[in-house]
């Protein structure tokens, strides 16, 4: 089999780039499971907060945001919809984050929780410009219209060799083999044994398992309560239930594993300890894991060594925030690389938001990928704290 492209994931960073890219190039996606999405995108992160993370991240993640509402139109509220966001901490924890995020510090703590019944709070910070994303919808729709413009959907196709041949890459995946002038590592928390297989130097990649659980309540809650984020925990109401996630995250392997009853119980303790809330049996819980770069940021672009050799990873828990922007980056780098120019699709990013210079609303994509290179210099990876965009599965 021959491509111009070949897709390592399914992911919806493998979707959504298929996308972008299969109306002017081929495109094939192997997936080692039976399914697209099956181990990480299905479980992602519903909540988009694009004012708490870095400049990059945040330029992204509001880019992001517009080709949502033009993908989807007058149906883009069943995608996408308003939920504020409150942080808990203490004084100077809440302090340091409006500062990092140009947000305000409430005078009334418990009034800005509203019904979240949160108890015991000695500080807090709002926003109101949280986004919450149906990601099951998302990446159904990329799906749908990759295969709807050409790309090609392998499952089971397990990558177990990898070789630099010529100008382009001989993979085998599954029973098949493929060669592509460029590959695509959008392997989620396989990336790195990806690039072991195919003799790339890896990125050391940092997969964190985070578990959630869906709790009954005793009592209805408004469902259009904020989020809410305190000592490691994202709190949140989820149809009748209350989701109770872990922010954090513990370093793990890939690989879908049960959530530990331990973690699950330590989970409903939060819940009852945070606050007022009646907690009920369990209806559900899950863990899914989140690959993030060594600075917290994704990589993106080609190998600095491997030519042909693309990397689509690190996007930790906000993959679902940012995968159509990325892979509209993604797509014009790859497409300029392959003589096919698509110099409209570099827009949308405000050079303020990329690197804090520059004339408002003019295109920096150069900045953007930069920032993400695979090459760039990584300094050691700051440990959590509350400003950290949570992830709630």
């Amino acid at each position: 089999m021959d491509t111009d492209v070949l897709i390592i994931g399914s992911g919806i960073t493998g979707l959504s780039l298929a996308a972008a890219l299969a109306p002017h190039t081929s495109v094939v996606i192997v997936e080692a499971d039976p399914a697209v999405a099956y181990q990480q995108s299905a479980r992602a992160a519903r909540q988009l907060e694009p004012t708490v993370d870095p400049p990059v991240l945040r330029a992204l993640q509001r880019r992001a945001a517009e080709l949502i509402a033009t993908a989807f139109g007058a149906g883009a509220s069943s995608v996408a919809s308003p939920r504020r966001r409150v942080f808990a901490g203490s004084e100077r924890q809440v302090g340091d984050l409006a500062v990092a995020g140009g947000l305000t510090v409430a005078d009334d703590p418990a009034a800005a929780l509203g019904q979240v019944g949160a108890r015991d709070l000695t500080g807090a910070v709002a926003t109101d410009e949280g986004i919450e994303i149906d990601a099951g919808v998302l990446q159904d729709h990329y799906r749908a219209v990759a295969l709807d413009v050409g790309a090609e959907i392998v499952p089971v196709a397990d990558v177990h060799t990898a070789a630099r041949v010529g100008d382009g890459w001989a993979i085998g995946a599954g029973q098949d083999a493929i060669n592509a002038r460029t590959v695509v590592n959008a392997a989620g928390a396989w990336a790195d044994p990806i690039a072991v297989v195919a003799a790339v130097e890896i990125q050391g990649l940092q997969p964190l398992r985070h578990t959630a659980a869906v709790f009954a309540l005793e009592a209805p809650i408004d469902p259009d309560i904020p989020m809410f984020v305190r000592d490691g925990v994202v709190i949140r109401p989820d149809g009748d239930g209350l989701l109770v996630g872990d922010a954090v995250g513990s370093p793990g392997i890939p690989g879908a594993v049960p959530p530990s009853p331990a973690v699950v119980q330590n989970l409903r303790r939060a819940a009852s300890t945070l606050t007022d809330h009646s907690i009920g049996g369990l209806d559900r819980a899950w863990t899914a894991v989140r690959t993030r770069g060594r600075d917290g940021l994704p990589v993106v672009g080609y190998d600095g060594e491997a030519g042909g050799f693309f990397w689509l990873a690190g996007q930790g828990d906000g993959v679902v925030h940012i995968a159509p922007a990325l892979a509209e980056l993604a797509a014009a780098s790859i497409l300029a690389r392959h003589g096919i120019d698509r110099t409209d699709a570099r827009h949308g990013i405000d050079r303020t938001d990329a690197a804090g210079t520059g004339e408002h609303g003019q295109p920096d994509t150069d900045a953007i990928l930069a920032a993400l290179s695979p090459v760039r210099r990584v300094p050691t990876r700051p440990s959590a704290d509350l400003g950290r965009t949570a992830p709630v599965h």
